[in-house]
This record gives structure tokens, C-alpha cells and sequence, in this order.
């Protein structure tokens, strides 16, 4: 199931920084949400607007509840639990996603600049300094 059209994903992954509790949503399905570098719009699938609808969210402003800090912090809370029960064996950050995929990305292109674009970075002395605290870039 597609929740957000296809030309809306190059403008998300180009703005990892979204803040989810300023995301907020017309009666159209146009989204309007800051982040840590613009303003980023677009518009929302009707079954994303269905799935807002049926876990009873506020469809103007539906993740306010829900600050970057809070969902880190449950994020690391589950993974402590896992790590407890021993069901993983390492007990990593949400940001940890951002390395594997920036590393992953990189592996398979092994072409710095995209990667750079990739991660949103401005400088591409930033992304090499990334990539050889990963061991990925020598």
C-alpha cells in the first residue's frame, strides 16, 4: 500500500529531519511540515488519510502527541526490553538506521556525491568523515 505519492518520497528522504508533531493536514490530504533544513508540502494518499481516520487521529494535526524525543524514547525503551530477553544481542539508537543506510547506500553505489545527496549533507567533507567513521570509506 502506497501512503505517499511517489513524487512526495524524493522530497521526504531529502528531509530526514522532519518534525512529526508540526506535520499538519487540510481535508484535501495536502501536508504541510517543518523540518530541520525547509518547509516540505505534498500531499497524502487517501489510504494514508483512511489509516489516520480509523486509529482515531486528529487528521489536522495527527502527530502531535508525538515529538521526535518521544517516539526515540520508546524506540529505545522496545529495544531495551529485546535486549533484556535476550532476542538481540546489541542495543542500538534509532539513528543507527541513518548509518546502515547511508553505509549500505554507499556500498552499492561506491559514489561519494550521491551518498552526500543521500544523506542531506551539505558538505561532502561531512559525508567522508560518515563514512570513515564506518569503516565503508578508507
Amino acid at each position: 500500500m502506497v501512503l505517499i505519492k511517489q513524487t512526495q518520497i524524493e522530497v521526504l528522504r531529502q528531509n530526514p529531519y522532519i518534525r512529526f508533531e508540526s506535520l499538519t493536514i487540510d481535508k484535501h490530504g495536502k501536508f504541510i511540515a517543518d523540518s530541520k533544513v525547509n518547509i516540505v508540502r505534498g500531499t497524502l494518499n487517501p489510504e494514508c488519510l483512511t489509516l489516520i481516520n480509523d486509529f482515531d487521529m486528529n487528521l489536522r494535526n495527527p502527530f502531535k502527541a508525538y515529538t521526535t524525543a518521544s517516539l526515540k524514547k520508546q524506540f529505545e525503551r522496545f529495544l531495551t526490553r529485546l535486549y533484556k530477553d535476550k532476542k538481540i544481542d546489541t542495543v542500538f539508537s534509532p539513528h543507527s538506521f541513518r548509518h546502515y543506510a547511508a553505509v549500505k547506500f554507499y556500498k552499492e553505489t561506491f559514489d561519494i556525491f550521491a551518498t552526500m545527496k543521500f544523506l542531506n549533507h551539505q558538505n561532502i567533507t561531512t559525508t567522508q568523515i560518515y563514512l570513515k567513521g564506518f569503516g565503508a570509506l578508507e
